[in-house]
């Protein structure tokens, strides 16, 4: 609960922020802040850990017609779903990202060795994420472009 408040409290800074930025400014012509560095839209740990699948606003996207930028992330040692959030949630915030939403999550194996990522399960408190979008995700970050990648929703 307390994450997710203070993510609806960021989205309010931003929707805030942005709507007095878009009165002086026009959608088209809004860029990211010259120090602004894009946030890795995957980050798996080794081995069997909770994931959480993420959407955000970009510093430089309107809220009017962008699609947002889904991210994967776990951690080793999470003990809940939160916990893997947290800190990524974070690294959007500090970076500008807007409009942070946690869109489900589950489990997720990755191993190097044998180069696959398997995605399954679900989060109690965020609920079953869209495997097969976060499935997307990886496979489109090209540190994982010669890993197979599988998706269920089987399992816990």
């Amino acid at each position: 609960a307390d994450l997710q408040r203070r993510i609806a409290e960021s989205n309010t800074a931003s929707a805030s922020a942005s709507a007095s930025t878009s009165a002086s400014t026009s959608a088209s012509t809004l860029t990211p802040s010259s120090n602004w560095i894009p946030v890795p839209s995957v980050s798996i740990a080794k081995g069997r850990h909770k994931y959480v699948l993420m959407s955000a606003l970009e510093p430089s996207q309107s809220n009017d017609n962008e699609l947002p930028t889904h991210f994967v992330t776990s951690r080793t040692n999470a003990s809940y779903h939160k916990d893997a959030a947290e800190p990524y949630v974070a690294l959007l915030q500090r970076n500008g990202y807007r409009d942070i939403r946690i869109k489900g999550g589950g489990r997720i194996y990755m191993c190097r060795d044998k180069r696959i990522v398997e995605i399954f399960g679900h989060s109690y408190g965020f609920g079953r994420a869209d495997h097969d979008l976060s499935k997307s995700v990886v496979e489109a970050d090209e540190s994982y472009s010669d890993y197979t990648v599988t998706w269920s929703n089987e399992g816990y």
